[in-house]
């Protein structure tokens, strides 16, 4: 599950606090945590939107 910033238990930060910079955060995490594997993504409210979104990520 991720944490994202400025919930739970995250920090607050500055900035980052639209649907695409979540997005962008999650595709990160997936890319460094999760590498080649194939996964299915979900999400409530927000994580929704967030896992419906697709990033333009270098």
């Amino acid at each position: 599950m991720i944490d994202h910033l400025g919930h739970g238990q995250s920090a607050r930060g500055h900035e980052g606090y639209r649907v695409v910079d979540y997005a962008r955060a999650t595709a990160d995490f997936l890319r460094k945590e999760l590498a080649d594997q194939t996964l299915t993504m979900m999400g409530h409210s927000l994580g929704a939107m967030v896992a419906l979104s697709r990033p333009s990520v270098p």
